[in-house]
């Protein structure tokens, strides 16, 4: 991959997240924290609604991407973003109920954004 395309991937993903924090807060979430670290794992975006703690992995497309955001949750991401979802719970004394949820952004050229927010994947405690 160029270094020209890895910008522009890069660019858009950070925008994708800008715009997903949005979309929560929209929907009456509190975002807790972006791009938490934990080793060489990061969780995108970590929001709380009605109580549960909501781990969020967010993929953003454009009309001429190659696949599908939702392609990318596989089972190898899937672990590595358990590992961070663990050491972000080890901060609270009691674990909160937590998921882990998806949003993908597709960016249209002339028709702004639209959102795909997959809650739960599974994955609940």
């Amino acid at each position: 991959m160029s270094f020209e395309k890895k910008m522009h991937n890069k660019d858009l993903g950070q925008k994708g997240e800008i715009l997903a924090a949005g979309f929560l807060r929209e929907k009456g979430y509190e975002i807790l924290a972006k791009n938490f670290r934990s080793g060489h794992q990061e969780i995108d975006l970590i929001a709380e609604y009605n109580g549960t703690v909501h781990f969020v992995e967010v993929k953003t497309r454009s009309v001429h991407s190659v696949g599908r955001g939702e392609d990318a949750m596989h089972r190898t991401k899937i672990l590595r973003l358990l590992e961070g979802i663990y050491a972000y719970l080890t901060g609270y004394e009691q674990e909160p109920e937590w998921q882990l949820d998806l949003i993908v952004v597709e960016t249209r050229q002339n028709s702004g954004y639209r959102f795909y927010h997959y809650e739960g994947l599974g994955i609940r405690e």
